[in-house]
């Protein structure tokens, strides 16, 4: 009687765990201010820094090259200047004329950011988790609103 009793009260555990809305899920934001970060969450309600964790790709992360300077591992750029040129030739008549000079310029290495910290206005993916009390935020969204998450 007693473990009849203790199997139900499992069972009807496990069907309130499995009702509930604790499941992981997608949600689309935007930054609305970055001192302190608080996103939007589709105008129903604000997100402060309390409930945001950040995926490596929504924070400031610059690789320092400058200790590569000295190497041969530097940006040569060509750079091609062209002009083009009317002048009046021996007999008055017009000519056309033009000039490219061709240099090679050598610029030393120095910061390369990889991401930047989120900025105010640009939309972000998360997800939601343990019942909304914590959002991950994993993406920003490209800047053109397509998304590269491939839906099948």
């Amino acid at each position: 009687m007693a473990g009849e009793k203790l199997a139900r009260m499992i069972q009807e555990s496990a069907r309130k765990a499995a009702n509930s809305n604790d499941k992981t899920d997608f949600i689309p934001g935007e930054v609305i201010s970055t001192d302190p970060l608080k996103i939007k969450v589709d105008n129903k309600f604000v997100l402060d820094e309390r409930f945001l964790l950040l995926s490596a790709l929504c924070k400031r992360k610059a690789l320092d090259l400058s200790s590569f300077e000295n190497t041969i591992i530097n940006l040569i750029l060509d750079v091609v200047e062209s002009a083009d040129i009317t002048y009046q030739d021996e007999e008055g008549e017009e000519q056309d004329c033009s000039i490219k000079v061709d240099r090679k310029v050598t610029l030393p290495l120095g910061e390369m950011i990889l991401w930047d910290d989120l900025q105010r206005g640009e939309k972000v993916r998360m997800l939601r988790v343990s019942s909304g009390q914590l959002y991950y935020v994993l993406e920003r969204e490209e800047e053109n609103g397509t998304d590269h998450i491939r839906r099948v």
